[in-house]
């Protein structure tokens, strides 16, 4: 007998209301992932994947772990390496500290709209 190999874990309805209210769009996958993601002030496509049955807590880590100077560090690596449309310095910092904020509100967001 072959067993079904698509996950049964869905992403709380509450969730995706939450992020398409703060302007973030939700992709949810077979797998038991979901993505979000979101244009930043720069143009910049940003979107990162998390587990459905986990989505609050995951959300909040991946913001608790987003590191400012990194993502700058990978922007300038690029840009080194040829790849066209990256923005200045000035530019990378302003975004990656966008993005910051962007991940704060929403985990707080889902974090407090998940708890009601």
């Amino acid at each position: 007998m072959c067993k079904n190999s698509k996950s049964k874990h869905r992403l709380n309805p509450k969730i995706i209301e939450i992020a398409e209210r703060l302007e973030w769009s939700v992709k949810e996958y077979d797998d038991g992932t979901a993505e979000f993601s979101q244009y930043s002030p720069a143009g910049e496509d940003f979107s990162f994947i998390v587990k459905a049955e986990n989505a609050a807590q995951d959300i909040y880590a991946y913001y608790n772990n987003f590191d400012v100077d990194d993502h700058i560090k990978m922007w300038i690596e690029a840009k080194d390496n040829g790849i066209a449309g990256v923005p200045s310095i000035r530019r990378l910092v302003d975004d990656a500290e966008a993005i910051c904020e962007m991940l704060k509100i929403l985990a707080g967001a889902v974090m407090s709209g998940v708890a009601e």
